[in-house]
């Protein structure tokens, strides 16, 4: 209801929402009630690859713009790009400037701007974002989790 009454009084910008939708029914609830013009779905809050691009094609059958929300690394930008690949008309990406060191270290790929500003899902299997190993050993941290005394989990080796 909020959403919908923001877009009724500021006229001139439509609004954006949806990174904190949990599944596929918040985000097209936003599209129809909350009339939102920008779609904004984090694929790790809301699921996965398959109920983001549902929002994706969703939006698009409602002239609404899907936006991906990311920031963290490049295997998560990958992935937030997956669900409107092949969506000409959806150009607007959100795209992390500043990542964290161990971000950039974990990958020996990365998405990078072309010299026109854009970006492009990777051309490769899987997300296409090759994890570097020697990054997993460098930033490993060991741990363990015990329940009444009894181990349930510790770190496996790398």
């Amino acid at each position: 209801m909020a959403y919908r009454q923001l877009g009724e009084k500021v006229l001139t910008v439509r609004t954006a929402g949806g990174e904190a939708a949990h599944n596929r029914y918040v985000a097209e609830h936003l599209i129809d009630f909350g009339k939102v013009g920008y779609i904004q779905i984090d694929c790790g809050r809301i699921g996965g690859l398959w109920p983001a691009r549902q929002v994706a094609d969703y939006a698009a059958r409602r002239g609404v713009t899907y936006i991906n929300h990311t920031f963290t690394s490049n295997l998560a930008l990958s992935a937030s790009l997956q669900p409107f690949a092949g969506l000409e008309e959806h150009r607007i990406c959100e795209y992390p400037t500043t990542l964290q060191q161990v971000a950039v270290d974990l990958t020996r790929n990365h998405i990078v701007p072309d010299a026109n500003g854009d970006i492009h899902a990777p051309d490769a299997p899987g997300l296409g974002i090759e994890v570097d190993p020697q990054a997993l050993v460098q930033y490993k941290v060991d741990m363990e989790i015990k329940i009444n005394g009894k181990t349930v989990f510790s770190s496996p080796p790398v």
